[in-house]
């Protein structure tokens, strides 16, 4: 398994000096560059959501893309709750980028901002703990693990996850992890019982 994410360096131009900003934003989250970022942010209040990349994607995407952890904890006390929820051409969030990042401290910080973002789906119905699964990132399961709620998976969404984690070679790493019925999030320890066969 691979816990890389693949980043497409882009050439931008900008026709006009009012476009700055997004270059400015595009090259600061490339190298965790806070400096340069609060000069774009400070001068258009709107820069943190601007789409910066011809795939749609944010500063906060590139920046989880990159694991700039820094900078990601700047940008996303700078922006609000529902800038995290923005998704890029492919309907992927930055949050989803964490995912596959690997970087839980990232995820953690996104998260602290809002609850909603281990809900979120990509425009292939795979959630951020499905994609970190696949990845092979067994860290950032255990952590999705704990803070993703159930209720919002239908039963083939969360075979899926399970299918992804025995892929993984991630099930029972922690114990069997509990998909069953009677609990609202993942994280629930399974039954005793279980854990002695």
């Amino acid at each position: 398994m691979h816990n890389e994410v693949e980043v497409k360096v882009e050439s931008i131009s900008f026709a006009n000096s009012e476009q700055w900003p997004r270059l400015l934003l595009y090259q600061a989250a490339l190298r965790g560059d806070w400096k340069d970022a609060e000069t774009a942010l400070r001068s258009d209040d709107s820069a943190g959501s601007l789409k910066i990349t011809e795939r749609g994607d944010t500063p906060l995407h590139m920046a989880a893309a990159t694991k700039q952890t820094v900078f990601v904890r700047k940008l996303v006390e700078y922006l609000n709750e529902g800038d995290l929820e923005l998704k890029n051409d492919f309907g992927n969030t930055a949050f989803s980028f964490a995912a596959v990042s690997g970087v839980v401290e990232i995820a953690e910080v996104m998260y602290e901002k809002n609850n909603n973002l281990p809900t979120i789906r990509d425009s292939d119905n795979m959630s951020p703990i499905e994609m970190a699964a696949w990845m092979g990132n067994k860290e950032m399961v255990e952590y999705l693990y704990k803070i993703t709620p159930r209720r919002d998976f239908k039963a083939w969404e969360l075979m899926k996850i399970i299918v992804a984690t025995i892929n993984g070679e991630m099930f029972g790493m922690y114990g069997n992890y509990d998909f069953g019925q009677d609990d609202n999030v993942l994280g629930k320890a399974p039954p005793k019982i279980a854990q002695e066969r």
